[in-house]
């Protein structure tokens, strides 16, 4: 029987398919995150969690990277860029963070911020994910998108949030939510 090795346990886990630089396999076989993608410093998780537990933080606990959002955005953003230059497109790309997929305000927030520059919008699928998406988007040119299950008020909110200057648009899916709309 072999002996148990690093690249083992990184195709094992598949790391190199799904870590994007941001994830790998140290040299103690822990999981190590580098938040800034290669450019920064490694941080071994198992590490982390131990010295969390030692100062009596129990479990369940969320570690977020916030530089791992950015990076991604910016990713994105870069790719729809070149694609749009390459095919000489007149059109623009306006990014969209579906609210449904993590509701977290702290999530919402920094796709907010680190979406500015690229004018990343929200997409809100019900009346709930729409008061968040009013309440925390105030980017010029950014987009809301209205994608989800449409009654009376959820359109009129719609409505009102195109009349205080939000760019908001109603996605119909169904001929059967027309004659809401038009109502």
């Amino acid at each position: 029987m072999s002996e148990w090795n690093v690249k083992k346990s990184s195709e094992l886990y598949g790391i190199n398919y799904w870590g994007a630089n941001f994830f790998r396999i140290n040299d103690q076989g822990n999981v190590e995150i580098t938040p800034a993608g290669n450019k920064g410093p490694g941080l071994d998780l198992h590490n982390l969690v131990q010295d969390l537990l030692e100062r009596g933080i129990r479990m369940p606990i969320l570690l977020r990277f916030p530089d791992i959002i950015k990076t991604r955005i910016e990713l994105l953003a870069g790719c729809f860029s070149r694609a749009i230059e390459e095919a000489r497109y007149s059109g623009v790309y306006r990014g969209v963070y579906p609210i449904k997929v993590n509701q977290q305000k702290h999530l919402v927030e920094e796709i907010l911020e680190f979406g500015q520059f690229h004018r990343f919008g929200l997409e809100a699928g019900s009346k709930p994910e729409l008061l968040i998406s009013l309440a925390q988007m105030d980017t010029p040119g950014a987009l809301i998108i209205c994608n989800g299950f449409k009654d009376q008020e959820y359109i009129e909110m719609a409505l009102i949030s195109q009349r205080l200057g939000r760019n908001t648009f109603i996605v119909v899916d169904r001929f059967t939510e027309l004659p809401m709309i038009i109502a």
